[in-house]
């Protein structure tokens, strides 16, 4: 039977006996400053047809489609402002209305 005092890895040294030290190469934990960004924004509640004449006016204002926007805009090749980000998100909401959906989602 191998008892504690024959195995090498148990031996009695020093360095088992010396309380555990933070090797210097190991940096303390970094505390994080506190959240102070605030976001405000407004919600809008818009029924499918106020939805798409508000698509309809970006169309024409821009004379360009909601669906090339969106393929631009994913692509990268459209010049992002507040203007398009909105037209982006109300094309985006649009896809997800159960009016669009039935045709692809039986």
């Amino acid at each position: 039977m191998t008892t504690t005092q024959d195995n090498p890895r148990f031996s009695d040294s020093t360095d088992l006996q010396q309380p555990f030290q933070r090797s210097s190469s190991v940096q303390p934990e970094m505390q994080l400053p506190p959240q102070t960004t605030e976001v405000r924004f407004e919600v809008e509640t818009l029924d499918f047809d106020q939805l798409t004449t508000r698509l309809t006016e970006f169309e024409k204002e821009h004379g360009l489609s909601s669906l090339e926007m969106f393929r631009r805009y994913i692509h990268g090749e459209f010049d992002e402002d507040e203007t398009t980000e909105k037209w982006f998100d109300l094309f985006f909401l649009y896809l997800g209305t159960k009016e669009v959906r039935h045709f692809s989602c039986p």
